[in-house]
């Protein structure tokens, strides 16, 4: 899905997720990105990750076996595990 934003076009991974601004994503020196993965974090499987090598939250193209410290898991649940 594309989504003008502030006279620029950017995708948006998915319709339910948020759209963070280009300018409000970080460099991946803030975020300190790394081009290969952790353990089994890479940025292929990451929530943040646009199937074009690029990132929601990271400005510029990136590598998909990177990591950085804004990693979130497609598979991690949005909401706290409740104590059963």
């Amino acid at each position: 899905m594309v989504c003008r934003f502030g006279g620029r076009y950017q995708f948006r991974p998915d319709a339910d997720g948020p759209l963070m601004p280009i300018d409000a994503r970080k460099t991946k020196a803030e975020a300190n990105f790394q081009p290969t993965p952790k353990a089994r974090m890479r940025c292929e499987v990451c929530a943040h990750f646009i199937p074009t090598d690029a990132c929601n939250a990271l400005r510029g193209t990136i590598s998909r076996s990177g990591w950085c410290d804004l990693y979130r898991g497609r598979s991690q649940s949005k909401e706290p595990a409740q104590a059963g």
